[in-house]
């Protein structure tokens, strides 16, 4: 997980300062907190697991985070159809292998509201799935392999 997240935040380092950012499946809030902590403007977290959400808020308040970040108790797919947040410049998505594909991620992410010719995706999923080079206007802009997972990162091309 350290490799991953480190490469993940080496390759969006010229994003990151002044970003809003969208974290996907947040679990503990790592991805938006390390965000933060890296210059992004905003974070938003959207996580269903009720647990997780306690976790998240609980970091939250040990790291003395603030308006800077939102939590959104929601499920993915729900929050995606009816986003009313706008834009962001950066998505992060670790959906939980077991239950829910980055296939189906990257679907519901292509037809939704929160991306804009700038935006970059990243998303984790298993070495195993097959992911499309394309999901609508999104675009597969590079692909990084951490034993049996994939890092995998998308964009709308300029003018597409």
């Amino acid at each position: 997980m350290d490799r991953v997240k480190e490469s993940l935040f080496g390759t969006l380092t010229p994003y990151i300062d002044g970003a809003r950012c969208l974290d996907l499946f947040s679990g503990t809030g790592a991805l938006s907190f390390e965000a933060l902590s890296r210059g992004a403007a905003e974070c938003v977290a959207v996580e269903a697991h009720p647990q997780s959400v306690a976790l998240i808020k609980a970091n939250q308040t040990t790291l003395g985070i603030g308006d800077e970040f939102k939590l959104v108790r929601a499920d993915v797919f729900q929050f995606l159809k009816g986003n009313d947040l706008g834009e962001f410049d950066l998505v992060f998505a670790d959906p939980p292998f077991t239950t829910v594909s980055s296939d189906s991620v990257l679907i519901a992410l292509s037809q939704s509201q929160v991306f804009q010719s700038q935006t970059r995706i990243c998303i984790e999923s298993l070495r195993k799935e097959q992911l499309a080079h394309t999901y609508g206007a999104l675009h597969l802009l590079d692909q990084r392999r951490f034993g049996d997972k994939h890092l995998s990162y998308y964009c709308q091309p300029v003018g597409g």
